[in-house]
């Protein structure tokens, strides 16, 4: 009897871990997709890495992105605004 809840218990809990694994790497992968589209291809090689860097300290510590990209938005919009004058 007890063997046979062993195996269900096992049955039960080996695919929620392998589902788990896979989940995490297509996350993993959705992030990296997410960074090379946050930043602008516009900025030079080293805002690029800065920004980059910034992207993963914040979804490493599982901040929200969207108060980066709005900064980056506004000092995008200050240029142009700069460049008319």
């Amino acid at each position: 009897m007890k063997k046979s809840r062993i195996v269900i218990v096992l049955a039960a809990i080996v695919p929620a871990i392998a589902s788990g694994q896979s989940t995490t790497a297509t996350a993993a992968a959705s992030a990296q997709a997410a960074a090379k589209a946050d930043v602008p291809a516009s900025f030079s090689a080293e805002s690029q890495a800065k920004l980059k860097a910034t992207f993963e300290r914040a979804r490493e510590r599982q901040l929200p992105e969207r108060p980066i990209r709005d900064r980056i938005a506004e000092g995008q919009a200050r240029a142009r605004v700069k460049r008319r004058w």
